[in-house]
């Protein structure tokens, strides 16, 4: 079965041809969220096997249903590839396929296992910062060290920047050397590929003029404050979080503090649903909380 790529997607696999012809490093492909990085991850895998034949794969993210996504990709372009998923959550350990699709979590203790490596793709690679100790750069570090020095890595992502660090190919201690394509969000709305992004400003505000920053992220301390209700307008539908279906025990907790992220709560509201509640109530209207998976992230 023949992969169709768009123009970009075909752009990227070339640029990293012309990449590694004349450079040694580990490149970086960005690409905007929705034009189709599992394509080229697949298109890219599938050409370095076709041109060598014994070449092994590792694809590696963060998350299994991206595993599944990109797995899933290569197989509708090229049905009988060689290859497997090594992943706890999703009951899979084919650790000696050729093309390995991995989670990092599953597989950051096993490299010795996974021996013989000569390619490997990060998808979400902005989760690698410079400098960073953690999960990725300790397995690829043995895995490199395993096939001699040779080994070659690329990340694909659609956000090469980190509040935390920069351009993640500059700056000591960077794993990514250079940025080999980049197609910028615009130019996928101009030709089509994305939808243009029309905001919208929301009935409901909410002052925040009090919580403190660090960072990209609240203080939790002082989002415990007290802060100013919303004005709701009638009709006004109010999102505040998503919260896990536990919550409904505990209704009435915070829904912004960092310390309740781990429950589900997100760092972007500071109020609580009954301050909301009540709020409505002296309008003379009514509201509800709803709980559950279904509502947006």
């Amino acid at each position: 079965m023949t992969l169709s790529l768009r123009p970009y997607q075909r752009a990227a696999i070339e640029a990293l041809y012309d990449y590694f012809s004349a450079s040694s490093g580990n490149p970086l492909v960005v690409m905007p969220t929705g034009t189709g990085k599992s394509l080229c991850i697949a298109g890219f895998t599938r050409e370095a096997i076709a041109a060598y034949g014994d070449t092994r794969v590792l694809i590696l993210t963060h998350v299994q249903e991206l595993i599944q996504q990109n797995f899933m990709a290569l197989l509708r372009a090229w049905p009988e590839a060689p290859a497997g998923i090594y992943s706890a959550g999703l009951s899979r350990r084919d650790i000696h396929a050729q093309i390995l699709f991995a989670g990092i979590q599953s597989i950051h203790r096993h490299a010795r296992q996974v021996q013989r490596c000569d390619l490997v793709l990060i998808d979400e690679a902005h989760l690698l910062g410079r400098g960073d100790s953690g999960m990725y750069r300790s397995f690829l570090a043995q895995l490199n060290e395993i096939n001699a020095g040779l080994l070659k890595v690329v990340g694909f992502t659609a956000t090469p920047y980190r509040l935390d660090s920069g351009m993640l190919h500059e700056g000591k201690d960077r794993l990514f050397t250079d940025i080999a394509f980049q197609v910028p969000v615009l130019e996928m709305i101009q030709q089509g590929y994305l939808c243009p992004v029309v905001p919208k400003q929301t009935s409901t505000q909410l002052d925040v003029g009090g919580v403190g920053t660090r960072g990209s992220r609240r203080i939790s301390s002082s989002s415990n404050r007290p802060t100013r209700a919303p004005t709701l307008a009638l009709g006004t539908v109010v999102i505040l979080s998503t919260i896990r279906r536990d919550a409904a025990r505990r209704p009435l907790r915070w829904f912004g503090s960092t310390a309740r992220r781990n429950s589900g709560a997100s760092v972007s509201s500071v109020v609580t649903a009954q301050t909301v509640m009540e709020s409505v109530a002296s309008k003379l209207s009514s509201c509800t909380m709803t709980t559950g998976r279904g509502l947006p992230a």
